[in-house]
Parts: structure tokens; C-alpha cells; sequence
């Protein structure tokens, strides 16, 4: 399954080598951007799943925000992957942690993976912030424009450093 945007996007190809004998479904993608130099320096690590990553790294590409802000794709959220969360985000030891979605606030994973992550980091739940759109009854605003305002609020939710 994937949204029909992914099918041509650049970003969202694998090579044969991914897919070939001895490989094996990756539960979480680490943040693979080779200009994190420093991870201790890292200020942010967004946390996020699903298409939503890839207005993330072209958003943090065109801020030039790559040295501040780590994005990690947790692709496998039932059962969660604990220790692998934990591995990751360990590399990024002063750090705020943020779950970015698309999806509304009480429509999209978060109060799902909100809990676990905090479990898995030793984190209080309040300091797993959240980027994404407020809470609402409707999946959708029905209007084009409000849905595109929606996701560059979130974004720039997601790239602040505070």
C-alpha cells in the first residue's frame, strides 16, 4: 500500500541491492543524512512514519537544517520496535523528540506511538511533543487550500528548533 504521490517520487525508490537474497523488512530507518557530522549536536529528532517523510527531508534539504535536525522513520509501529527506537535516539543525547503525522491529532498514530517511545527513551510522556494537525471529527477540510496551509504549518512545526 502506498498513496499514488509515492509511485514516481525520487525519493521513495529502493535499489535491487535492498531487495535481493539475505535482506530482510527494516522496522525503522535511521536518519541517513550524511551532513549529521556530530550526532551529539543534533538539537531535534522528528519522529515520523509513512509518506509524511518525505515533505520532512525536502522541507530540512531546503532550510539547510541537516546538521540540526535528525528524521527517523519508525515503518513497523505494531509491535512496536522498542529497542530499536531506543538505539537510534540514544545517538542524539540532548535532543528534543517530536512524532510529526498528517493525519489529525486523534486520527493518526500518536497517542499510539507517544506512549511507547516515551517507554522506550525513559521519557515522561509530556516531553514527546507533537507536529501535526489539531484534533478534528472530519478526516479531511474538504478545501484544498486549508489542507495545503494545514501541512506547512506542521512542517514548520517540525523544523523549528526551539
Amino acid at each position: 500500500m502506498s498513496p499514488k504521490s509515492l509511485l514516481r517520487h525520487p525519493d521513495a525508490q529502493s535499489n535491487l541491492s535492498e531487495i535481493e537474497t539475505g535482506t530482510s523488512f527494516a522496522a525503522i530507518y535511521p536518519d541517513s543524512s550524511p551532513t549529521i557530522i556530530a550526532p551529539e549536536a543534533v538539537k531535534k529528532v522528528v519522529i515520523c512514519s509513512g509518506k509524511v517523510y518525505y515533505d520532512l527531508i525536502a522541507e530540512r534539504r531546503e532550510r539547510k537544517l541537516d546538521e540540526l535536525i535528525a528524521i527517523v522513520r519508525i515503518e513497523q509501529i505494531c509491535p512496536f520496535p522498542y529497542h530499536l527506537v531506543a538505539k537510534e535516539i540514544s545517538r542524539f543525547p540532548i535532543a528534543k523528540i517530536m512524532w510529526v503525522q498528517e493525519e489529525h491529532q486523534n486520527q493518526g498514530a500518536y497517542y499510539y506511538v507517544r506512549d511507547r517511545i516515551a517507554l522506550a527513551l525513559g521519557l515522561p510522556i509530556e516531553e514527546i511533543r507533537y507536529g501535526g494537525r489539531a484534533p478534528s471529527a472530519a478526516p479531511a477540510t474538504g478545501s484544498k487550500m486549508i489542507h495545503q496551509q494545514e501541512v506547512k504549518d506542521f512542517v514548520n512545526t517540525a523544523m523549528s528548533i526551539e
